[in-house]
């Protein structure tokens, strides 16, 4: 049995009269999640507002994006922060050989 990946469930759908957050459109299908993830065709709007949080658009067209305030992507699902970039330790130096 494996473990299936929780979904969160869609509570908007863009209209024209409602248009998505990210794009400022209301034609190209885009919705929002109830924690606050947002699935867009578009660009956003205002990059300053917004975080790309997948890595390359789904099948269907729809990048990830959550508000740059909100910090749930820095944990990317996890309890803790990831750091994008790993802490690289140095390299201990070699001892020098005792003369016999």
């Amino acid at each position: 049995m494996s473990a299936t990946p929780e979904r969160t469930e869609v509570v908007f759908r863009a209209t024209k009269s409602n248009p998505c957050e990210v794009c400022e459109t209301g034609t190209k299908g885009c919705s929002s999640t109830e924690d606050g993830l947002h699935l867009c065709r578009g660009g956003p709007d205002n990059p300053a507002a917004w975080k790309e949080v997948s890595r390359a658009a789904d099948k269907a067209g729809f990048r990830q994006y959550r508000r740059i305030d909100d910090k749930r992507h820095l944990t990317n699902g996890h309890h803790k922060r990831i750091d994008p970039r790993p802490v690289m330790k140095p390299k201990p130096k070699p001892h020098p050989k005792p003369n016999a």
